[in-house]
Order: C-alpha cells, then structure tokens, then sequence
C-alpha cells in the first residue's frame, strides 16, 4: 500500500491541497498535485514522492496583530473583513474567515486589523483645548487624514484606518459646537 508521510513545513507553504484532497504529490510529473487517498500517487513516473497536508493549515501561519504600516494605510481592510494578507500576490486581499489566507498560495503571511482598533485614552488638557467635537461625537481623532475628526463610536477610527490617534473628549470642560465627520 502506498503511504503519503505528513508534510514537512515546506510543502505545507507550497501544497494548495484542501481537506477533501490533501494527498500532496512533492516531486515527479504530477508535482503540485493533490489526491484523495495516497494510492493516487502509487505510479513512481507520476510521482516519485507525496505527503499528508491534513495538518498544514494550522503550521502554514496565522494572522496575527498587524504593524503599525499596515494599521495606518488607506488600502488596509474594514473591521467587517479583518484578516488582511501581508505579504505575496493577493497582499492587501481581505476575508472575513481567519483559516482563509493561510491556505492560499498567493498570500505568504496576513494580521488580524481588529489590532489596529483605536483605544481612545482620555483627551489631555492640550487635546481639549483644540477638541472640536461636541458632546454627542466625543471620540477625536488627533493624528491621520481624519485629524480634528470626531465620532460617536472609538471603534469607528479603527474602521476607518485614516486616524492613527485619538482621544475620548468627553471628560473636556466645555464641549465643541456640533460639526462631527460621522
């Protein structure tokens, strides 16, 4: 009977084969194929050696935090599709299913953009003293494309990825006349 040994961590970052055909052909003609049992491969001129990929999608990479270049570009994904690819063919691609990225070959690395979520500290007195946000949209962005932007919502910066700072206005003495970004 022909045996497929699990994969080693090269194959699994070059075998595209899924849970329905992981049986992954590493050498000969067939190379870069895949098969449903290891008996797919057993002509030796077809393939000379295979492998297992069942336990590659979780050794491949996962997406972790992302850098502070990819948290405050323009071309980084929405809150709603957080994995982002970092690197390769599909980077800047956005999914909303966290195993997604890595079982693709186009895409050698990705983050998680709920990272880049803004926590907005309280305003300090030099922030307030330049707030421009009222009452009803206390969150002030202090940094980005969205400088001197407010909103109701900190998690809307994070969102929006063109504020790098913020703080929370709330606590400031006198609030803003009403010209809020949202």
């Amino acid at each position: 009977a022909v045996t497929c040994p699990p994969c080693d961590q090269t194959a699994c970052n070059t075998a595209l084969c899924g849970s329905a055909a992981p049986y992954y052909c590493e050498s000969g003609r067939s190379a870069g194929g895949c098969g449903t049992t290891p008996e797919a491969w057993n002509n030796t001129k077809m393939c000379t050696a295979c492998c297992d990929t069942s336990n590659c999608s979780s050794s491949r990479f996962s997406c972790g935090s992302c850098s502070t270049e990819f948290c405050e570009d323009a071309r980084r994904c929405a809150i709603k599709t957080p994995y982002m690819c970092t690197s390769g063919t599909s980077e800047w691609g956005c999914t909303s299913t966290p195993g997604f990225w890595p079982l693709q070959h186009t895409c050698s690395g990705c983050c998680d953009v709920t990272s880049c979520e803004k926590k907005c500290a309280p305003c300090t007195a030099a922030q307030c003293s330049v707030n421009v946000c009222p009452s009803a949209d206390p969150f002030f962005c202090t940094a980005g494309p969205l400088k001197n932007g407010c909103s109701n919502s900190s998690a809307y910066f994070g969102d929006a990825s063109q504020c790098y700072d913020c703080c929370d206005a709330s606590a400031c003495a006198t609030p803003a006349p009403n010209n809020s970004t949202k």
